[in-house]
């Protein structure tokens, strides 16, 4: 798959459709007048995908970012809207809170294998993925005769190998994805278009133990009230998600600009439709005079790899980074939202440290940054510990662990 390049300004290669490039497979390529009028064309469902609790968010940016799309509907798990491919590779690269965009290809009623093969010999997939590609199915089944997820993923990969002559894929070695949902005998087929999970903005290097993910750092920030340009303080940076996510705001970088998507290796995908997306959104990145958003810990290491990714891309003019212990920092400015990611569970260690340290972190909050806003990441189970700031709660989604973002603003 291209990579983009890790400057903004300039542009992205990307995969040009070339039918006597193909591998030879003894299938043959979609002509480009096909393509253009059953994909390019033509409008499309498109579903993006949101883990729990941001589907509003999500459906408000997108309404915001088409505003001409009046089938912007909220359901469980994400958003659905409709548009062209264009559509697809702007939600791709400004969408702050989805996971992926998939398109929908196909839905039926199907219970049985014999019927589902039938069906699937109707799904036009040599104009939706390339010749002889590794591909990966994944299928989820409720409520259905056929329940065997595996099984149903085998029947469509089939389907797809007579059509396409795609390869087996992975998670680690796949170009392209295909979703599948049975859901009370009603089978839903879609196509990945994000490749990476677009939490993964391409900002960051290094991993780190536990990080929070970019859409859920995004996530805390807009739920707080958080706007760009007001000072931002990050005390427990970790790998840096609020410091970074509030670094592209400031500087109205769209979260998909320094990487790369599935959709690139399309048949359909044309690169200079996605190069004018991208020329239309340099015109309005910002350049900041001064840093508003002031990030540190207590780990050097993680000051360093954090301060080293804002250089690469170019952010270091909106954040500063310091290595420094929380409980002996102080504002840097008179207001301004404090957003905290503390360690909790197995890395404070015994139940007591625990108590203790969320106690003197209250503290440190009330004594130290009154009249500040403030956003808290705790477990559920700790969240009655901060009666003091008077916080409103909201559960948070967090890779699986039972967390509450607690916010409002500090009053002595």
């Amino acid at each position: 798959m291209n990579k983009t390049t890790a400057h903004p300004c300039k542009k992205v290669p990307g995969p040009e459709p070339d039918s006597h490039l193909l591998p030879a497979t003894g299938l043959s390529a979609p002509s480009g007048r096909r393509i253009k009028r059953q994909v390019i064309a033509r409008e499309h469902l498109f579903f993006a995908v949101t883990n729990p609790g941001l589907e509003t968010l999500c459906q408000k940016q997108l309404r915001s970012l088409l505003p001409e799309s009046k089938n912007i509907s909220k359901t469980r798990g994400g958003v659905e809207f409709k548009g062209r491919l264009s559509t697809c590779y702007l939600a791709n690269l400004h969408c702050r809170f989805a996971v992926r965009i998939l398109m929908r290809l196909a839905d039926f009623k199907v219970t049985n294998f014999a019927g589902l093969d039938r069906k699937l010999g109707h799904v036009p997939w040599e104009l939706y993925l390339p010749q002889a590609t590794p591909v990966t199915v994944k299928v989820s089944c409720h409520k259905s005769r056929l329940y065997h997820a595996d099984a149903v993923a085998q029947h469509i990969h089939d389907s797809l190998a007579k059509r396409t002559g795609c390869l087996p894929g992975n998670d680690k070695k796949a170009e392209l994805t295909v979703y599948g949902r049975l859901d009370a005998d009603r089978l839903t087929l879609s196509l990945d278009s994000s490749g990476q999970p677009l939490f993964k903005r391409g900002l960051k290097p290094h991993h780190r133990q536990a990080p929070l993910r970019e859409t859920t750092a995004a996530a805390i920030l807009a739920m707080s009230g958080y706007r760009p340009g007001q000072p931002l303080v990050d005390p427990m940076c970790g790998s840096g998600s609020f410091s970074l996510e509030a670094a592209l705001s400031i500087k109205n970088i769209p979260p998909g600009w320094y990487r790369d998507f599935a959709f690139f290796n399309w048949p359909a995908f044309k690169p200079r439709h996605w190069l004018y997306l991208r020329k239309i959104a340099a015109k309005s990145l910002v350049q900041t005079d001064r840093p508003v958003v002031f990030s540190s810990d207590i780990d050097q290491g993680s000051c360093q790899r954090l301060a080293m990714s804002l250089e690469s891309h170019g952010l270091d003019d909106a954040v500063v980074v310091l290595q420094k212990d929380f409980f002996k920092l102080r504002p840097p400015t008179r207001t301004g939202w404090i957003v905290l990611n503390p360690p909790y569970g197995r890395r404070l260690g015994a139940r007591a440290k625990i108590i203790d340290f969320y106690s003197r972190l209250e503290s440190r909050l009330l004594d130290q940054w009154a009249g500040w806003h403030f956003a808290l990441l705790v477990p559920r189970q700790t969240a009655g510990k901060f009666k003091k700031l008077g916080a409103r709660q909201r559960k948070i989604f967090h890779g699986g662990l039972d967390v509450v973002l607690l916010y409002g603003k500090i009053n002595r």
